[in-house]
């Protein structure tokens, strides 16, 4: 037997059709016990024990084999019981029971336990404000083995992007903090490019190209996350007022994808591709938000092939990743945008090592070390015996100091493990610190000029990782050991001239240290 139409929802744990039954199709099942609505979040649990009472009713005595409407519909509630009681799809098939899964539903779980919170029946679509979808077991190990390890994050976003962008078919891609986050940084993007003065402006931009034009039948509930980025939405009914609003203020326009669904057959409703089209012809961004439209599968790379500027899809609800996840995909230069505008609100750690020196009357005070470091605005780690594990942990090397330094040792041990240097242009530290090359240079005590340097680096990996080969090579080339060795013969034959040769060969192992 078929599965009647308005019972396609009814898939708790898979991936549902991309047509949602409409609001009007209500379903009672277990009458007296549980009904729900489809279009509504209406759930009705007079106990668990009625409930599974009804459940046993239903699977007991099933002698005929055949399966009726109602029996099709408790099956699913069935299986959606078994779900949400953690029970496996390998353990339905062999053969869990209701009465097994009436103890593990009436028993103690992690949200009863710590937070008194009751779950609920999955006989619902991947809706977020009811937890998503149940991610598979082998998201779940692979979760459980990153874990295990510590990585650079910047690196991560950057390779996960590439890899995802492979996926969905797109230039470039940024996961992101749910779909939501997905359209706050997106819709940013299409405010500041990659300006980031203009970043800084958020969500305050004081130029008039802001606005984001939608029709009226492409607004939601979560467009607000265009106005939290920024934007001024400009609405209009008609795809003429939608084309007349187009102008040189007009930062992007936005349209949701399930419009091909919930308005199918009606002409004056505006669809994705259309609004690509516009797009295209007027050099306006397009952002179309897909975030709910798997399955099917091939809407993974549907709205990127059409040809949206910018494209988000959730990383959980169909896709069964997390649900605090999502995916931004669409031009490379706006998703690059974008990942600026995250890696803004990552926190810089400022570490210090090494001992104040109480003998020079222009070093920092202790005191003033220990305060800085109470109140949160720098570590102090004091004397380091391991320098070359301590810049296994950072990512740059800053050196402000404005007095002669010579060629700091420091920065040479960072050049060595190949991190990019921010110093203080001045003789010495100019000859390991080549701005633009190997690091940043920036005017002696300009305190803004530094931030700004470290605020460059810290948003940027590429850089970190191009200016930190480069700083490796001029550490092995210019004051590796054997160059400095031969430098020192160097001088010493000059000096002490014919005499020299003899000196050459002497054993060094007898000179004093």
């Amino acid at each position: 037997m078929s599965a009647p139409s308005s019972m396609r929802y009814l898939s708790p744990g898979s991936l549902s059709p991309a047509r949602p039954p409409s609001t009007g199709d209500n379903v009672s099942v277990l009458k007296g016990t549980l009904s729900f609505a489809y279009g509504s979040p209406v759930f009705h649990f007079p106990s668990q024990e009625g409930i599974m009472k009804s459940l046993k009713r239903l699977f007991s005595n099933d002698t005929h084999g055949t399966w009726s409407r109602r029996k099709f519909i408790g099956a699913s509630i069935f299986a959606g019981l078994a779900s949400a009681c953690g029970v496996k799809n390998a353990d339905l098939a062999n053969g869990t029971t209701s009465e097994e899964i009436a103890e593990k539903l009436a028993g103690e779980n992690i949200y009863t336990t710590f937070l008194g919170v009751a779950p609920h029946l999955p006989t619902h679509d991947h809706i977020t404000r009811f937890g998503g979808s149940r991610m598979p077991e082998e998201v779940l190990q692979a979760m459980a083995e990153a874990n295990d390890y510590f990585v650079d994050m910047d690196e991560l976003t950057i390779a996960a992007g590439k890899r995802v962008a492979e996926v969905v078919h797109a230039e470039a891609a940024l996961i992101t903090s749910g779909a939501f986050g997905g359209l706050v940084l997106g819709s940013a993007a299409c405010l500041t490019g990659t300006d980031t003065d203009k970043m800084k402006a958020l969500p305050h931009p004081s130029w008039s190209k802001k606005e984001c034009l939608i029709q009226t039948p492409h607004r939601f509930f979560y467009d607000r996350a265009y106005r939290t980025a920024g934007m001024t939405i400009v609405e209009v009914e008609t795809r003429e007022q939608f084309i007349n609003a187009i102008n040189e203020n007009t930062a992007m326009t936005a349209c949701l994808a399930m419009a091909e669904h919930e308005h199918a057959g009606d002409p004056s409703v505006m669809m994705p591709e259309e609004h690509v089209e516009i797009g295209r012809k007027t050099g306006v961004p397009v952002m179309i938000d897909a975030a709910s439209e798997l399955p099917p599968t091939e809407n993974l790379t549907r709205y990127t092939e059409m040809g949206g500027d910018l494209v988000i899809i959730s990383g959980g609800k169909g896709l069964r990743g997390p649900q605090s996840t999502g995916i931004l995909a669409g031009r490379a230069d706006l998703i690059e945008a974008a990942r600026l505008l995250a890696r803004r609100g990552t926190d810089t750690r400022i570490t210090l090592a090494g001992r104040s020196d109480p003998e020079n009357p222009s070093a920092i005070p202790q005191w003033q070390l220990d305060q800085w470091a109470k109140d949160g605005i720098v570590e102090v780690l004091g004397h380091v015996a391991d320098v070359p594990g301590l810049w296994g942990q950072c990512h740059i090397a800053v050196l402000p100091s404005y007095y002669g330094e010579g060629v700091p040792l420091s920065l040479i041990e960072a050049a060595a493990c190949a991190r990019p240097m921010v110093a203080a242009d001045g003789p010495g530290l100019r000859d390991i610190v080549r701005h633009g090359e190997t690091g940043l240079l920036v005017p002696a005590r300009d305190a803004g000029a530094l931030a700004d340097a470290i605020e460059k680096l810290s948003q940027d990996p590429e850089l970190r990782r191009r200016l930190g080969q480069a700083a490796r090579r001029l550490a092995e080339e210019k004051f590796g050991a054997e160059t400095i060795i031969a430098q020192t013969l160097e001088i010493y034959g000059d000096l002490l001239g014919d005499a020299w040769p003899k000196a050459r060969t002497q054993d060094m192992t007898d000179v004093p240290t």
